[in-house]
């Protein structure tokens, strides 16, 4: 027994410094695994509002262009709808620090000029699978965030609107099926 005892207390200053080494090494990971959280939480952050901003845009085009009542008076809501979600992504990101973009990413900014072009009921119809598409990627990025996201804060923010994205990605599909659209 005092042996054990003068064993453990020669051995307590090494065995110190190697679960320093190992805390060190633990923490460090840690923090990296908080660096890329930060950064995903960043992606999605910014995803969600150009997102946003397209649905925006498209919205109004919908209004101006729809031909029928459906298009015009989903156009509308949309746009609502969308300009409370980006709102409360902005929060969101203020709070964190995190800088947003301001406009649609290139694919986006395609999609809304190709829509431009349309007319009449071929434009009904580009609306409807332009919003699709558009909130439909919307749509799988909080569900993602709404079920497996490790932070609170944006888990909360993807379950708060995922219900909106769905009932519009739900009217996008019904406008596109629709008999004049």
């Amino acid at each position: 027994m005092r042996q054990n005892t003068l064993a453990l207390r020669l051995a307590a200053p090494f065995l110190g410094m190697a679960l320093g080494l190992g805390l060190v090494s633990i923490a460090s990971g840690q923090g990296k695994d908080k660096d890329k959280d930060k950064e995903l939480g960043a992606t999605f952050l910014g995803d969600a509002v150009r997102c946003s901003l397209t649905a925006i845009e498209l919205g109004k085009l919908g209004q101006q262009f729809g031909t029928r009542y459906e298009v015009k008076a989903f156009a509308l809501r949309l746009a609502d709808e969308q300009l409370r979600l980006g709102e409360d992504v902005r929060t969101v990101a203020t709070r964190r620090g995190v800088a947003l973009p301001t406009e649609p990413n290139a694919h986006q900014k395609k999609t809304i000029e190709k829509l431009k072009t349309l007319k009449g009921v071929d434009f009904d119809k580009g609306f409807a699978d332009a919003v699709a598409d558009d909130i439909g990627g919307a749509a799988s990025l909080f569900e993602v965030q709404a079920s497996g996201s490790q932070d609170a804060e944006l888990r909360a923010l993807a379950s708060r609107n995922l219900p909106v994205l769905k009932n519009e990605l739900s009217t996008a599909k019904a406008l596109h099926g629709s008999p004049s659209g």
